[in-house]
Formats: C-alpha cells, sequence, structure tokens
C-alpha cells in the first residue's frame, strides 16, 4: 500500500477504475488482507466523490437498481470477538462478564439461541449464521467429535427451531476447523433442524474442499470465504 498516495494523484477523478487497477499486486488475487480491504475502501470512495461532484447516485451511474431491497443474515459474533489476538478460537470470543452493548449475539446463541432468533425476526432479519462447533476443534485439532460434544453443538439448532420454527434460517459456520471425516459427521448432525448451508466444513490445504455432496449430505456446503482452495458448492 506504500504506491497509495503516488497512485492517487497521479489519477483524475474520471480514472478511479484505472487506479483500482493499478493497486491490483503483481500476480493475481491476494486473499483478503489489509491491502485488499484499502482498495475496495478507496474505491468505493472514489465513486462517491464523482457521484457527488455530478449529483447523480451511484447506483444510477452504474445501470440502476438490479432490486429494491435486499435480504441479510445476521454473523451472530459480539463486541469483543476476536479482539485480543487475530485467531479464531473459543478463547478469543471475549465471551462472559459485562456487556459492551445490546447486540452481545455470540454469547446469545450458545445460551438463548431461541430470544436471539426472536430478537433477530422483530428487526426484519431472517437469517442467522452461528459456529457451535468451533470449541470441539480445539480438544483434537478437528480431526474428532465426542458424542457429549456433538450434542452440545446441536442445542442451538434446537432452541431456535422451537423458538420461531422455520421463520428464519440457520448458516452453519465451521470456520474450517475441522478435517474431511470429522466435517462429514458434523455436516450430518444438523440436518432435522434445516440449516440454510454450512460453511467452510474442512482445514485449509485440502486440495479439494468438499460440497454438500462431497460430505454425503443434503445440505448445501462449500468453501466461501478461503480462496485458497478449490471450491466445488453444491447446487443440491
Amino acid at each position: 500500500m506504500n504506491r497509495l498516495p503516488n497512485c492517487c494523484w497521479a489519477t483524475t477523478r474520471a480514472r478511479s477504475t484505472d487506479l483500482f487497477q493499478a493497486l491490483q499486486p503483481y500476480v493475481g488475487y491476494s486473499g483478503s488482507g489489509a491491502e485488499t480491504r484499502g482498495r475496495s475502501a478507496l474505491d468505493m470512495a472514489l465513486h462517491d466523490l464523482v457521484g457527488r461532484a455530478t449529483g447523480i447516485p451511484i447506483h444510477q451511474m452504474l445501470g440502476g437498481l438490479a432490486r429494491n431491497d435486499i435480504r441479510v443474515y445476521n454473523t451472530c459474533a459480539g463486541y469483543r470477538d476476536v479482539r485480543s489476538t487475530p485467531r479464531q478460537e473459543p478463547g478469543n470470543w471475549g465471551i462472559g462478564g459485562s456487556s459492551e452493548g445490546p447486540y452481545e449475539d455470540l454469547e446469545a446463541f450458545l445460551s438463548d439461541a431461541g430470544a436471539l432468533a426472536e430478537s433477530l425476526l422483530s428487526e426484519g432479519i431472517t437469517g442467522m449464521k452461528i459456529w457451535p462447533f468451533d470449541f470441539a476443534a480445539e480438544r483434537t485439532g478437528g480431526f474428532d467429535i465426542s458424542p457429549a460434544e456433538m450434542i452440545k453443538a446441536i442445542d442451538p439448532f434446537r432452541k431456535i427451531r422451537a423458538a420461531v420454527g422455520d421463520r428464519i434460517d440457520i448458516m452453519c459456520e465451521l470456520h474450517g476447523l475441522f478435517s474431511p471425516p470429522t466435517a462429514a459427521r458434523i455436516a450430518h448432525a444438523p440436518e432435522p433442524f434445516r440449516p440454510f448451508w454450512i460453511e467452510d466444513p474442512v482445514r485449509d490445504g485440502v486440495v479439494s474442499a468438499p460440497d454438500g455432496a462431497g460430505l454425503g449430505t443434503r445440505l448445501k456446503a462449500g468453501t466461501f470465504e478461503r480462496p485458497d482452495a478449490n471450491v466445488r458448492s453444491s447446487a443440491l
């Protein structure tokens, strides 16, 4: 990103696309690190400046609205999630103690997922992403999950369906913590509760990340946040 100031000075307002291309890395896509986020923020800022200068909303300049509204889901994180270190692990969830605000959704889905689902529906949110299996990966490095751990992880699914039925979709995040055989066992467990998808079921380094069919489940599954994997998302 050291090239950013010089590139900005050398690019006119109308050439924002050129600037975005100039900031691309030497070889292809560089992942989802700070440099990608920085390019995206700059790109949005430049488009915003063009819209302000011309007095035309950006969505009109890009061809108009594709739809009047779009459905969203809530990633059920908390205020202190992944704050102490960059690692995704239960010890870094920041749960327990006093909350920093009203939306401590990570602790909520672990303790009272049904009430959280009702709260989200009251705000017009009809999907929620949770990751109740993560704790089980630490004991064996993702190579096994015990029956007791499976029952504990399934409990939020059960509470959500008991509280709101099928009025909300449940997305299950596995954070790429499990081996393929263990991920396949996990993928079967929530089937009675009809999750919308299983996300990032297997660890990094798996040559071909399995889709739902590869995991032996009817559920949709795929590697959605890990560009290094060879992904085949299921359409089942």
